[in-house]
């Protein structure tokens, strides 16, 4: 039977058996094909772990116990518009691009396979984008600002103009604490409340943040070749978990944490997604 990596349960897809502290985990599962670029990874609880490509493409990663991990393609980003990074929610993936008219939402429905397009800003470019399964906010980086909807049939955006971050770029959403994290392009990430757009400094002195993911305990960055760990109590570096100590790939395009709060990452030069990795 097919299944899409990864839903919730007692197993996960790629046989990792769980429950048990004598299990053994099995080697990563690797989405690989010739002329694919990943450039963002992002995953939802509901839906599954979704690769946003340096074309415009949008995949879903498939495992099936009976065959090879597989990348099913479902739109394009079209011609004119450069695709920047993705969020995922329960029933759509949403896609930021640039072009000559500013910066626009693509919205693709897991349900009817439609594409829909919304302009958030004319002459402004955008980075990144988070939902928080409703909510979807976007990150303009030359206004100094995010613009969220409640929803994406919302008339309008409403904005936080955020003074303390310079240049905010590259979002996620952490979903056990209920709040954005939210990089600069001076290497500092921040904690942005999804009541007020209030911001506090968590870590800085990280490089240039590529994508962020948040697990139970951590929040996740991906600086060049580098995966960096981050205590959530203290906001203090910590070691990375076994078998993520020394990466030998490439530039770290995306990061993700699926439902058993396990790490994947896709790797641009490698051209690869990759995981997952106990973070235990």
């Amino acid at each position: 039977m097919k299944r899409v990596i990864p839903f919730v349960g007692l197993w996960v897809l790629i046989a990792v058996c769980l429950g048990s502290a004598k299990s053994v985990q099995s080697p990563p599962t690797r989405f690989q094909q010739a002329g694919w670029a990943p450039a963002d990874l992002v995953f939802n609880q509901a839906s599954g772990m979704f690769v946003l490509d340096a074309s415009g493409g949008v995949s879903r990663l498939v495992a099936d116990p009976q065959t090879t991990p597989r990348i099913e393609k479902l739109f394009q980003v079209e011609a004119g518009y450069s695709a920047q990074s993705a969020a995922a929610s329960s029933d759509s993936v949403f896609v930021t691009s640039n072009s000559k008219l500013g910066c626009t939402i693509h919205r693709y429905s897991l349900a009817t396979k439609a594409v829909s397009k919304r302009l958030v800003v004319a002459n402004t470019a955008c980075a990144g984008i988070a939902t928080n399964g409703s909510t979807f906010y976007v990150a303009l980086p030359a206004l100094g600002e995010i613009r969220y909807w409640d929803s994406w049939d919302a008339p309008s955006a409403k904005i936080w103009s955020l003074p303390r971050i310079n240049s905010p770029g590259t979002l996620a959403f952490d979903v056990a604490g209920q709040r954005l994290i939210v990089a600069d392009d001076s290497g500092k990430i921040y904690a942005v409340s999804v009541a007020d757009g209030k911001a506090r400094l968590l870590a800085s002195h990280l490089g240039m943040v590529q994508c962020i993911a948040t697990s139970k305990s951590q929040t996740i960055v991906a600086s060049g070749k580098k995966i960096l760990f981050i205590g959530r109590v203290d906001n203090l570096r910590e070691k990375p978990p076994a078998g993520l100590g020394s990466l030998t790939g490439g530039q770290i395009a995306g990061v993700a944490v699926d439902g058993d709060d396990e790490l994947w990452f896709a790797d641009y030069d490698k051209k690869l997604v990759e995981g997952p990795f106990p973070l235990g």
